[in-house]
């Protein structure tokens, strides 16, 4: 019974203050060998104070001597024989004390033959305790030994080689941090999304409109993260995937992400067109939290309430890309001399912003930049959709709009010049010199008319 009340008690201090059970065992394999080192002395001295002037006892104090009092007594006597004990046991065996009588011989052959059993079982259970007593560090050492078989078969390169091991070797982090989450996944899931949102509440924290959603939600959330690594100077390609970036450093679009930097706040934009398309590099050796469009979705459609409240989030963020995407395809397709935004009609500069909204104008840069189905533009029908093929003809007929006014006023110029040329032959005197002049102007203008016509 005391036994029982020992056990439960041990498993209450472990619940309170979660103690190694590699270390609990290494405890009780001690308190076995100090209890069998106790026993066997309890006997062997039994014997010494049993056989009174005879035996081992008288033996030891005859062959070595020293003080009478070192003798005498029950405790003296008893600590002779735990010596004797933890020799006997440990295999060293001095030999200093022997068994002298036939019960001594008996007691001596009986405690050798129990002490080397309890000895062998205790030396391969603590060796073998030992040895895993950090899981992480054996599996990453079974790790590299297959990771290094595999290059030795394969005939790796060296720079290959000391690329992955390098990898490895910054990424045991990775490892654990997997491991936690197939210890979380044994977990009810009441425990599972608790302890999930406790160990990335900090992360998630980072996003804003996160802020306002339920904690339940937030727990559900947790529990759909997963954790991936780069290696330095690798492009991150994750679609509509929000990423947070749990260490290391990367580069997106000139800007420096590092500890709690986030990209891809639009990934709950269905649009691709309004979603940022900008690479992301890794600088260093990179760790990061991504959460998937199809997490979130299919967490949402369990609350209606906050089913509400990212509709709204998603409706502003798709206001700020679609703003940000038609003022550079405008700006750009302006700087060009491609568009004309004031010559286009109402019902053609919606269907603009449509088109650009949806991805069928993109923004041109230089000159090979993919407009619309990832293909070059090579004229102006490939270069632009519909809608800009339909402005392009109405600037032109503007322009000839333009260019038929002019034609007007030279040909009303001519025929004024037609009234001057008696004028000019009474002033010069020459004879015919209006006529000339006059002649020149109207074949000017003529000529001038159908280049404008072309």
């Amino acid at each position: 019974l005391r036994l029982a009340r020992i056990t439960r008690l041990i498993e209450r201090w472990h619940t309170s203050w979660g103690f190694s059970y590699a270390k609990i065992s290494l405890g009780k394999f001690f308190a076995m060998v100090a209890l069998c080192c106790h026993w066997m002395a309890c006997l062997w001295g039994g014997l010494a104070m049993h056989n009174d002037g005879a035996g081992w006892l008288a033996s030891v104090r005859a062959d070595k001597d020293g003080p009478e009092g070192m003798y005498e007594g029950p405790f003296q006597v008893y600590t002779i024989a735990l010596y004797w004990a933890v020799i006997t046991l440990t295999s060293i065996g001095y030999g200093d004390i022997t068994p002298q009588t036939t019960q001594e011989y008996w007691a001596a052959t009986l405690c050798a033959s129990l002490s080397a059993c309890v000895w062998a079982y205790v030396i391969g259970a603590v060796c073998g305790i030992v040895s895993t007593m950090d899981p992480h560090e054996v599996n990453f050492r079974r790790t590299m030994d297959d990771l290094n078989w595999l290059m030795v078969d394969h005939d790796v390169p060296h720079n290959m080689r000391k690329t992955l091991r390098r990898y490895f070797h910054h990424t045991v982090d990775i490892a654990r941090q997997r491991a936690e989450k197939d210890i979380i996944e044994h977990m009810s899931p009441k425990l599972q999304g608790e302890l999930a949102h406790f160990l990335h509440q900090d992360w998630l924290s980072k996003v804003w409109y996160f802020h306002s959603l339920p904690w339940r939600i937030l727990v559900f959330l947790s529990r759909s993260l997963n954790i991936s690594a780069y290696i330095p100077d690798e492009e991150v390609f994750v679609e509509r995937t929000l990423c947070i970036v749990r260490s290391g450093t990367a580069a997106k679009a000139g800007k420096i992400l590092q500890k709690g930097g986030i990209w891809g706040e639009d990934f709950l934009l269905s649009n691709e067109a309004l979603r940022n398309k900008d690479i992301v590099r890794s600088l260093t050796y990179l760790s990061v939290l991504s959460l998937h469009a199809r997490d979130l979705l299919d967490t949402m459609s369990n609350f209606p309430e906050a089913r509400r409240k990212l509709h709204w989030v998603r409706a502003k963020i798709a206001m700020r890309s679609g703003v940000l995407q038609i003022t550079r395809i405008v700006r750009e397709h302006t700087r060009r001399g491609t568009l004309e935004m004031s010559s286009l009609t109402e019902e053609s500069r919606l269907e603009f912003f449509r088109e650009a909204l949806t991805g069928g104008v993109q923004q041109a840069q230089g000159g090979s930049s993919p407009m619309r189905g990832g293909q070059s533009p090579s004229n102006t029908s490939e270069h632009f959709p519909s809608v800009l093929a339909n402005a392009s003809v109405t600037q032109l007929r503007a322009r000839q709009a333009s260019n038929d006014n002019l034609l007007e006023k030279v040909e009303e110029l001519s025929r004024t010049m037609t009234t001057m040329h008696s004028t000019l032959n009474a002033l010069v005197g020459t004879p015919g010199l209006g006529s000339r002049v006059h002649s020149f102007s109207i074949s000017r203008a003529q000529s001038f008319s159908r280049t404008t016509s072309r």
